[in-house]
C-alpha cells in the first residue's frame, strides 16, 4: 500500500514531466546553418555531400532532405507546413549547399524538424566575402 505522502510526490512528478512535455511541444522560431543533403547516404555512408546527382536522384524519389546542421552536426528534417506540402519545394534549389534556413523548430523522442518560415538563402557566398584577399603579386 502507498502511503499519502508517497502518492502526492508520485503525482506531483508526474505534473512535472507532463509540464516538461508541454513547454517541448512549443515551436521555437530559429535560424540555423547548415547544409541540406540527402539523409540515407549520410546515415549510410557517413558522408555529408554526395555526388549531385545521387541528392537529386533521391529527393526526386521521394526522399525527404534534411538539414545538417554547422557545429553540432543535428540532423533537422524538412517538414512541409501543411499535410500533403512538398518539404523538398523549399529547398530544392540549395541541396546539397551550405544554407541559413529560418524556421520552426519541432523536437519529439529524439528528432528535430523545422517548418521553413523564412528565406533559404545560401551561405557559401558569406565565406568568400569573408575570406581574406590573397595579396596581390
Amino acid at each position: 500500500m502507498v502511503r499519502h505522502g508517497a502518492g502526492m510526490g508520485l503525482l506531483v512528478a508526474g505534473l512535472l514531466i507532463f509540464a516538461g512535455l508541454s513547454a517541448a511541444e512549443e515551436p521555437q522560431e530559429r535560424t540555423i546553418r547548415g547544409q541540406i543533403i540527402d539523409p540515407s547516404t549520410y546515415l549510410r555512408e557517413g558522408k555529408p555531400q554526395a555526388v549531385a546527382a545521387q541528392t537529386f536522384e533521391a529527393i526526386d524519389g521521394g526522399q525527404s532532405p534534411v538539414l545538417l546542421e554547422e557545429g553540432t552536426g543535428n540532423l533537422y528534417l524538412i517538414l512541409g507546413e501543411s499535410p500533403g506540402q512538398d518539404p523538398a519545394a523549399a529547398v530544392y534549389d540549395y541541396l546539397n549547399e551550405s544554407v541559413g534556413v529560418t524556421g520552426k523548430v519541432y523536437e519529439r523522442g529524439g528528432m528535430r524538424g523545422v517548418v521553413i518560415t523564412g528565406a533559404v538563402e545560401s551561405t557559401a557566398e558569406e565565406a568568400l566575402e569573408e575570406a581574406p584577399a590573397e595579396p596581390a603579386p
